[in-house]
């Protein structure tokens, strides 16, 4: 008499496809075109609000440096008893800024530091680099 047949003896439930027992199935051309197509939709949808952010980061830079340039302009002529229309060079009110350092547009814009009364400006104030 013969005995009864283990489970794995049996083999697998599912009928054979076509592949040997074992084998890795591969993804079809399909599914590779479908992923591809999905990154490309997502990178499409991606990159621009990227770069958005990027440009306004960069004015949000350049109006904060702006404001400190201003602060360090009153507090030059406060300590120095200057009037309202002289005009500072950056070197004078280098010391009053934030560590030391001269301040630069993240953008690649100069600053114009003009008279102590009227705000310092940005080459790029056409683009929102302004107060």
């Amino acid at each position: 008499m013969k005995a009864p047949l283990s489970l794995c003896e049996i083999g697998p439930s599912v009928p054979n496809s076509g592949h040997a027992a074992g084998a890795r199935r591969a993804f079809t051309l399909v599914e590779i075109m479908i992923v591809v197509a999905i990154i490309g939709v997502l990178s499409a949808i991606a990159v621009p609000a990227w770069a958005k952010s990027r440009n306004t980061a960069r004015t949000k830079v350049c109006v904060s440096n702006l404001k400190q340039i201003f602060y360090a302009k009153a507090q030059w002529a406060f300590e120095l008893h200057k009037g309202d229309a002289e005009i500072p060079i950056l070197n004078d009110v280098t010391p009053y800024l934030q560590n030391g350092t001269t301040p630069t547009c993240p953008a690649a814009g100069t600053y114009d530091l003009h008279s102590v009364s009227e705000a310092p400006t940005c080459s790029l104030s056409a683009d929102g680099h302004s107060l």
